[in-house]
């Protein structure tokens, strides 16, 4: 009897000894080392510089192709007669007959009329009981007045001279000085404004040439 008990001591103490040891595997086993990553709490921002924009517009000035008063081609006149009119409304794009009454800086007072050249010029002179001369012949009535068709900013404006028949090159402001005063300085010393009819060439709805014609 105490052989036996003495062999179940002994085995009892085994079974502690062995329980003790799996306990410590297992808190070995299931000890897990663990590193977290370092967080950034500070948001990292880049701002891309700014440039101003320029507001200041680019203009570009319409420049006439002559200086005041330079000597310039005369005009050319039609084949056969200036374009047509109608008694209001709009002109339409062509070449006019005009008589200048006035001016300001910005359009001419005129006189719309119709005139022919060449053989024409003979034929509706002959019509109207009357001659041509000078290779012109100007018919009015019909006509009618105009004050509010603007010079183009790079309008061509020349002046002929009663004594050479040249043309001079002038800009809006001087053809005003010419009809209240004398020309600037610049013209022929012997210059004299004289109210020859005029050629007036009309792109949509401006002035783009207004050109004095020597007549005797």
């Amino acid at each position: 009897m105490r052989i036996r008990l003495t062999v179940t001591a002994l085995v009892l103490a085994g079974l502690v000894a062995c329980s003790s040891s799996g306990e410590q595997s297992a808190v070995v086993t299931t000890t897990v080392a663990s590193t977290a990553a370092p967080t950034s709490t500070e948001a990292s921002t880049t701002v891309a510089p700014t440039t101003a924009p320029d507001t200041e517009p680019t203009t570009t000035v319409a420049e006439r192709p002559y200086s005041l008063w330079d000597e310039v081609a005369p005009p050319t006149l039609p084949a056969g007669h200036t374009t047509p009119f109608v008694d209001n409304g709009t002109l339409t794009d062509g070449m006019y007959w005009v008589e200048l009454n006035a001016s300001t800086v910005a359009a001419p007072d005129v006189t719309v009329e119709q005139a022919f050249f060449g053989s024409e010029c003979e034929s509706v002179a002959v019509q109207m009981g009357d001659e041509c001369l000078s290779d012109v012949y100007v018919l009015s009535p019909p006509n009618r007045i105009i004050d509010d068709l603007p010079f183009a900013p790079d309008a061509t404006i020349t002046v002929a001279h009663p004594n050479t028949r040249a043309s001079y090159g002038v800009t809006p402001d001087e053809l005003v000085q010419l009809q209240i005063a004398q020309p600037s300085a610049g013209a022929p010393g012997d210059f004299l404004f004289v109210p020859f009819g005029w050629l007036m060439t009309v792109v949509d709805g401006v002035i783009t040439r207004f050109e004095q014609v020597w007549t005797p």
